[in-house]
Order: C-alpha cells, then sequence, then structure tokens
C-alpha cells in the first residue's frame, strides 16, 4: 500500500533535513550497500555484455595514417583519420574474404602496386582448416599475414634508423640526452648485446624479408591450418620449456619430452616473437651476417638470399632451406619482399567507410596472455 503524504499518520519532515532514527542506520546501510553492488554488478553485466557481442568475431584494425584525407572517415567509424578503427568480421574464412574483397585488397593488385594496405587480423578464422580449395586458402593467408609482418619491419626499421643517428651522433663527440641514453641502454637490452658494441647491436636491429616469413609461416603452420595456428596463434612453431610461457602440449610429443609450443594473445605477437628470434638467437648467426653483408653492397635482403641462414630452424637444416625456397619461388613470394605498407586509404576503403562497414571504437591491438 502506497501512504498518502497528507495523511495524519505519515510524519512530516523537512525536504532539506531528513532524519532517521537510530536504530534504522543499519537499514540506510544495507541499502546503499546493495545499490553499490547493484552498480558493480550493472558495470560486469556491460562488460559481459561486450565480451558476449564479441565472442565468435575476428578484429580486423584498420589504419589511416594522418597524411590521409580527414574526410575519408566518418565520426562514427572511429574518429578522425590517422586513427586507427576495429572491423567487426565474423569468425569464417568466407567473411573475411568477403571484407577483404570489399577492401580492395587482392594480392594481384598488391604485386602490381607494391602497396599493402593497413589492414592487421587479430586470429585467422577458426575454420581455416576447412577450405577446400588450396589457391583460396594459400591466398587469404598471405594476405592475413603480410601486413603484420611488414607492421614488424616498419617498426624494426624505425629502430634502426634512429640507431644510426644516435651512433652518429655519438661518433661525431655529441653527448647524448638522458632520454637518448635511456633509449639506448633499453635497446642493448632487448637485442640480448652487451653494451658498447655498437656494431653488433646494428647487426640485430633489422628486418626479415617477408618472402622468409611468409615461407616459414606457411610451413610450420600448414597454411594456418594447424591446431597451433587455429587456436594459439602460433604461426612459427617456437618451443618452450618455461611455465611461465603460454603454450601447447603437441599430441605427438615424445613421451620423455617437456617442450611446448609457445601461444600468443594475437597474431601480431608471434610475429614480432618470430622475428625478434632470428634477430637474436645464436643459431641465426649467419642470417644476421649474410644480411649485413648485402647491406653494405647497397643490396636489399631478400628472402631466397636468406633462407639458408635459418636451416637451424629444423632438424632437416638443408632441406628445410630447399623448401623454403620452393614455397617462395612457387608461390611468387620473392615479389613481395618490395612491398611496404600503404600511406593512404584506397577508393574502396573510402566507399566501405561510407557504407558504416568499418565501425567499433578507436583501439589499437594489444598482445594480452592467452
Amino acid at each position: 500500500m502506497i501512504s498518502d503524504p497528507d495523511s495524519p499518520s505519515q510524519p512530516k519532515t523537512d525536504p532539506h533535513r531528513a532524519s532517521v532514527a537510530p536504530g534504522s542506520w543499519w537499514v540506510v546501510i544495507s541499502v546503499l550497500l546493495a545499490a553499490a553492488l547493484g552498480l558493480a554488478a550493472l558495470a560486469g553485466s556491460m562488460r559481459l555484455s561486450e565480451q558476449l557481442r564479441l565472442r565468435g568475431m575476428l578484429t580486423v584494425e584498420a589504419v589511416a595514417p594522418m597524411r590521409s584525407p580527414a574526410a575519408v572517415l566518418p565520426t562514427a567509424a572511429g574518429g578522425a583519420a590517422g586513427r586507427p578503427v576495429l572491423l567487426r568480421v565474423r569468425n569464417t574464412t568466407a567473411s573475411l574474404a568477403r571484407t577483404f574483397r570489399k577492401l580492395g585488397y587482392q594480392l594481384a593488385a598488391v604485386r602490381a602496386s607494391g602497396e599493402v594496405p593497413r589492414l592487421f587480423l587479430s586470429e585467422l578464422p577458426r575454420d581455416f582448416d576447412e577450405i577446400g580449395s588450396v589457391e583460396r586458402r594459400k591466398s587469404l593467408f598471405l594476405r592475413s599475414l603480410l601486413p603484420l609482418v611488414l607492421r614488424e619491419n616498419e617498426r624494426l626499421l624505425a629502430q634502426r634508423e634512429r640507431l644510426q643517428r644516435l651512433q652518429q651522433k655519438l661518433d661525431g663527440g655529441e653527448e647524448p640526452t638522458p632520454a637518448e641514453r635511456a633509449w639506448l641502454a633499453e635497446l642493448y637490452g632487448h637485442f640480448g648485446v652487451q653494451p658498447g658494441r655498437s656494431a653488433e647491436l646494428l647487426r640485430r636491429v633489422d628486418v626479415v624479408p617477408p618472402s622468409l616469413a611468409l615461407a616459414q609461416a606457411a610451413t610450420e603452420s600448414g597454411w594456418g591450418t594447424s591446431r597451433f595456428a587455429r587456436e594459439g596463434n602460433a604461426l612459427f612453431g617456437q618451443w618452450t620449456w618455461s611455465d611461465d610461457v603460454p603454450g601447447m602440449v603437441p599430441r605427438e610429443r615424445d613421451g620423455d619430452a617437456t617442450h611446448r609450443v609457445r601461444a600468443f594473445g594475437s597474431l601480431d605477437a608471434s610475429v614480432r616473437a618470430y622475428m625478434h628470434t632470428l634477430n637474436t638467437h645464436r643459431a641465426y648467426r649467419d642470417l644476421r651476417a649474410h644480411r649485413e653483408a648485402l647491406r653494405r653492397k647497397g643490396r636489399t635482403p631478400g628472402g631466397l638470399a636468406l633462407a639458408g641462414g635459418v636451416s637451424r630452424y629444423s632438424e632437416e637444416r638443408g632441406d628445410y632451406t630447399a623448401r623454403l625456397r620452393r614455397v617462395i619461388r612457387g608461390n611468387d613470394l620473392h615479389a613481395l619482399d618490395g612491398t611496404s605498407l600503404g600511406h593512404a586509404w584506397s577508393g574502396a576503403t573510402a566507399q566501405a567507410a561510407g557504407q558504416g562497414l568499418l565501425s567499433g571504437p578507436a583501439l589499437i591491438a594489444q598482445e594480452p596472455g592467452r
């Protein structure tokens, strides 16, 4: 029953100074606590709803550099040009292929122009192993991976150029700034080089030819069909013996073996770990030395030339190198060594943005644990 506020039995209170009987404080506290818990539950429910909404979806990060026309991306698609936007794509190969097609991303166009769109896939579709056509699977695999390889090379090249500028400054007798000194110390540590050995550091801070990275990923993951690639974003079959590193147990592992295949929170993290291994592990010193020798001759390191430097990646050694070179030649991957990430949205991308294909918050893909 609702009480009549003008009823004599209803006590009047000053609206600016309400009082509570001493014995009722526990009621007030209970109400406040319940309200707080309710708000927390609501916030948790909203986060859960977002997770459920995105479950079963792939994330494609699309980036338009700042030099691109600001009018290309509508505000609803993530803000001004230059900020990444997320494309929500159903977790199927058909949906991914359709998205690439709408955005004009085809290998023939890439080989003709040398320009690759800045589209970065979070993971491979779950049904990648169900693609019936070998050529279709290869094409989708290469298009999914190439931008990630080029972005990591872009990052390495930026570090290399900054290192060279700083080294020229030091060779000229100039004192580095505190920020430069800290950055250089961090770089030495990250690449496992003793401070002061600048030549060795420069030898390690360098790119990996796209054709070599793509050939190894294709070989190690069965063109994206392996369980490790589909469930753990493990494209390169890297092993780990550490309990602190996420990993997957091979089904055919020997009984006395303890290794696992490293798992990653994203394809991007797998690519970065692979390149760091080639740039730091002692097994690939020959690759780094050959790459440096090509640089000195004014030549751009290519996958066919450097494939011999990764023979120790497999127990097959020389046969492994021969297989990689067959994959590179047979799939025309060496033509991708001269490609780079594009600097502007294509007309197809602008049209797709106008139709609302690009949607979601402006976020940059992270590398969470799995």
